[in-house]
């Protein structure tokens, strides 16, 4: 423990007449959120009062408020594509599709699917994700979980060991390659070849040399400031939890009339890793794919082409528009992909240790050709939308050959939302910073 050394301030007025002060010395105790009950939080302070009056100090008030310890890492604000390392900040940014898994199955790697606030609940944000993320269905009860405010939590962290391992080499390799083309541009100056060309041309090329060195001589040292960033702040496990678990129901199957699976859970953001300034809400980083690519994906027909148009912000906005066609989700284990939603249901038959066999509804998303996959493992969770940011649902899983997935699985949106307000919460997900 701590000592703490208390010291009492003689207070006067304008005439030097001794006075007592306005308000008390007060001593604040911090503990962690929802650690103490009402009653037992009364009893310390009444305890730690006593003492300070065995120790003739009167005027001194006990406090016991909620707090939670941080070295100040948060996550960050995406940057636009104009910034060289915005795909090596992506997965450290507050765009939707984080990287999580359970503190205590670091082995299991899933992804953050959406933000959402409910009004009843003000000046909390939650996060909704798959359940067999943070439960493991053969080794822990299938039952519902509630957190009750005295017992531990069950931890919810941003990345494991190696999600963690492959952003920092994917920084580190960013940082090679524009060290290198650095200094090819600086050889493509003093080239023969640079000096052969007309004026005019000559002209077009060091200017676009130019720019582009001045871009890459930006980014440098910023990649450099990140990497030291994300190692000091995110290096060690204890420093990576984002939040909490608070409400999951167990994993079911043919739920309601629907039909559809049951299995999500909702953790809650701590405060101190999303600050009003750098939440942009749900939206998706189309940075990570290349704008044509994007584009072709999302409109593979010339003859009847979708009204999608590639956002300036490089961020595509969940909203209440929808296609209902063609799909695209954020991911961090496959990157940003585009599938194929089938508007006619799955019917799904599962198998869990020591449960008999289940049948149940999903909604389908298949890959956009043979040689593409619309999901890979370490998705489950993710949020699926069409074109125009509509909310298709949340990944729960997939099935196909050698190592492929096929057909991606997805639980509806709508149904979330129904199973959601019946369990307590009113959930908004258009949400923006000024909801916080």
């Amino acid at each position: 423990m701590t000592p703490v050394r208390i010291a009492t301030e003689s207070f006067y007025n304008d005439k030097g007449e001794k006075v007592q002060p306005d308000s008390p010395t007060v001593v604040l105790i911090g503990v962690p959120p929802d650690s103490l009950t009402h009653e037992t939080g009364i009893e310390v302070a009444v305890a730690c009062r006593n003492i300070l009056i065995e120790n003739s100090l009167y005027a001194v008030h006990v406090e016991i408020k909620g707090s939670t310890p941080t070295l100040s890492a948060s996550l960050y604000r995406p940057l636009p594509r104009s910034y060289l390392l915005h795909r090596s900040m992506a997965p450290f940014t507050t765009c939707v599709g984080l990287s999580i898994c359970s503190a205590n199955m670091t082995y299991c790697k899933g992804t953050a699917g959406f933000y959402f606030v409910d009004s009843t609940k003000p000046g909390k944000l939650f996060l909704l994700t798959a359940r067999h993320l943070l439960f493991s269905p053969d080794e822990e009860k299938n039952e519902l979980y509630v957190y009750e405010g005295s017992a531990p939590q069950r931890k919810v962290m941003l990345l494991g060991q190696h999600a963690f391992d492959e952003s920092v080499k994917a920084v580190k390799r960013e940082l090679s390659y524009l060290e290198t083309r650095l200094s090819e541009l600086e050889e493509i100056e003093t080239t023969e070849w640079l000096a052969s060309l007309s004026e005019t041309d000559r002209g077009y090329e060091i200017a676009a040399i130019e720019a582009e060195k001045k871009r890459v001589n930006r980014a440098i040292p910023a990649l450099k400031k990140l990497l030291d960033e994300v190692l000091r702040d995110w290096e060690k496990e204890q420093n990576c939890v984002i939040g909490h678990v608070v409400l999951s129901p167990p994993i079911s199957f043919n739920v309601d009339s629907s039909g559809y699976t049951e299995d999500w859970a909702i953790a809650e953001v701590h405060d101190t890793m999303i600050s009003e300034a750098k939440f942009v809400g749900n939206v998706i980083q189309l940075g990570s794919v290349g704008r044509d690519d994007l584009v072709s994906w999302m409109c593979p027909s010339d003859t009847s082409p979708l009204p999608f148009k590639y956002p300036y912000t490089d961020l595509l906005r969940i909203s209440k528009k929808s296609l209902t066609t063609t799909c695209s989700v954020l991911l961090r284990a496959s990157g940003l992909t585009v599938g194929r939603l089938n508007n006619v249901r799955s019917v799904n038959r599962y198998h869990f240790q020591g449960q008999p066999t289940a049948l149940s509804r999903e909604i389908a998303v298949l890959s956009r050709g043979q040689w593409s996959s619309f999901s890979a493992r370490g998705d489950s969770g993710s949020i699926v939308v069409d074109g125009v940011g509509g909310v298709c649902g949340v990944l729960t899983g997939g099935e196909g050959c050698d190592g492929r997935l096929g057909v991606t699985f997805v639980t509806s949106i709508n149904f979330l939302f129904k199973r959601l307000e019946n369990n307590g919460y009113n959930a908004n997900i258009f949400i923006t910073a000024d909801d916080l």
